[in-house]
């Protein structure tokens, strides 16, 4: 059962940086992360939010998340962590990024996968559908999800069949990247040129590059320096990416600069929102 829910208090809006003085022109490919800083309102109290934690039960799979759902959220998107091999949604407490996304306005979830943390074991067979379901027994509206290794095993199936669903995207190295081998758009829109991929990443590039260009959901591909791999060179030909490359950075890159990662994701998130509110404003949706 859920503990008791507490609401985290947002920084005020007055002291938080407005999706208009964020990077809102550029075209995702060239979108600046480093524009803004995030706040000190919201960095120097991060540490001080505590998450609740509660279980829900997705295909007959028991999964223990950890969340942070403050006051006055963000009803536009969601944030949905996953973690890596070697981790757990605890560690995305000790990094300070619950508490810094609380802060900064957004619901988000960060769960133990099966068989991590404290989620018991067991098999998922349709990774995609499990994803899926998740996102639905959590009612995380549209969902931003954070990806790192091995959880690429359960993002990617998804990305690849309900993109349409997700906010955006932020894989972090992610295995399991050769199911986007599997995809040809059709869709008539021109494949991303291999000359476009960050250039330390091309050598990493298969031979047959697939057409990815009907997959358009805003993504921040995020790697270390000392972690170039096919995964990241993969997805940064999805047509609404941009290559976030850490400096020194290994395989759990944002270990080694949680500033940089916690700034990214501001900007990022930033501009999702502003994104947002143009769509529904444009469509009249509320």
């Amino acid at each position: 059962m859920a503990s008791e829910e507490k609401k985290t208090t947002v920084v005020p809006r007055n002291d938080l940086d407005q999706p208009s003085s964020a990077d809102i022109k550029s075209a995702w490919r060239s979108f600046n992360y480093k524009k803004l800083n995030v706040p000190s309102s919201v960095s120097s109290t991060a540490n001080q939010v505590k998450p609740t934690e509660a279980t829900v039960v997705v295909d007959d799979l028991t999964v223990f998340y950890r969340e942070v759902n403050p006051e006055g959220a963000c009803t536009d998107l969601s944030v949905l962590m996953l973690h890596g091999a070697a981790f757990k949604s605890e560690t995305w407490f000790n990094l300070g990024t619950l508490g810094m996304l609380g802060l900064m306005g957004y619901r988000v979830v960060a769960i133990d996968m099966p068989g991590f943390g404290n989620s018991p074991d067991g098999k998922i067979p349709d990774k995609a559908a499990f994803v899926q379901h998740l996102v639905a027994a959590l009612h995380l509206q549209r969902p931003v999800i954070v990806s790192p290794s091995l959880s690429g095993q359960l993002s990617l199936p998804f990305l690849i069949k309900h993109w349409q669903q997700m906010a955006g995207y932020v894989p972090v190295a992610p295995v399991g990247w050769n199911v986007l081998e599997q995809v040809q758009c059709d869709t008539g829109d021109a494949p991303v040129d291999k000359s476009a991929v960050h250039p330390p990443l091309q050598v990493h590039l298969p031979k047959q590059i697939p057409n990815l260009s009907c997959i358009k959901v805003p993504t921040l591909v995020v790697f270390g320096e000392h972690d170039r791999g096919t995964s990241s060179a993969m997805l940064h030909l999805l047509p609404n990416s941009v290559a976030v490359e850490v400096p020194h950075g290994r395989h759990p890159a944002y270990l080694d600069n949680p500033n940089l990662w916690h700034q990214a994701l501001y900007n990022f998130l930033l501009r999702l929102r502003h994104e947002l509110k143009v769509t529904t404003t444009a469509t009249g949706g509320s």
